[in-house]
């Protein structure tokens, strides 16, 4: 009696779990929620600019993007009405040294843009991308998907690889 519990069990769990990870709808409820989750800026100085519908904030800035954070000397941040129609940031323009460091790798440029629609931030000004790993790529543009984690690269891009022990190299997170 007991084993067929046992095989009962692990094969609804199974089903129930396959369920939750592979349903669309419960894939499209969590990108959803990441699009909408609040973003929050802290700095050392502000300026509401209200005529712009803008915030400007220097020194210290950390922007919280979805569970990464953005780190820059200067922060231009836009608001505009969300899809439940309260005030929040549509667009943040960020600039002197800007950097957002992902599990696996570390993104840096002199400017980063970010659009709430899109949830990409888009690296200019040298931009190079840094993996734990010892590998650095540096493009024209490079973007940043913040849900996701992608890395796109536009323009003329080289790499540099500094660490020659790993002969299996894996770019496939870009």
């Amino acid at each position: 009696m007991w084993p067929l519990m046992k095989n009962i069990i692990i094969i609804l769990t199974v089903f129930l779990s396959g369920a939750f990870i592979s349903s669309p709808a419960f894939a499209k409820a969590e990108a959803k929620k990441k699009k909408d989750s609040p973003v929050t800026i802290n700095a050392d100085r502000m300026q509401y600019l209200k005529n712009e519908n803008c915030m400007v904030l220097e020194d210290n800035v950390v922007v919280k993007l979805d569970s990464k954070s953005l780190y820059a000397d200067k922060v231009i941040a836009f608001q505009g009405t969300n899809s439940l129609g309260k005030m929040d940031f549509t667009r943040i323009v960020a600039t002197g040294n800007v950097v957002i460091k992902d599990s696996d790798k570390s993104l840096y440029g002199k400017k980063g843009v970010w659009e709430k629609s899109k949830n990409v931030i888009r690296f200019t000004g040298e931009p190079v991308v840094k993996t734990k790993g010892g590998q650095e790529i540096s493009a024209e543009i490079i973007k940043y998907n913040v849900i996701t984690g992608k890395v796109t690269f536009e323009g003329g891009s080289k790499a540099h690889i500094t660490n020659l022990k790993n002969k299996n190299i894996d770019f496939g997170g870009f």
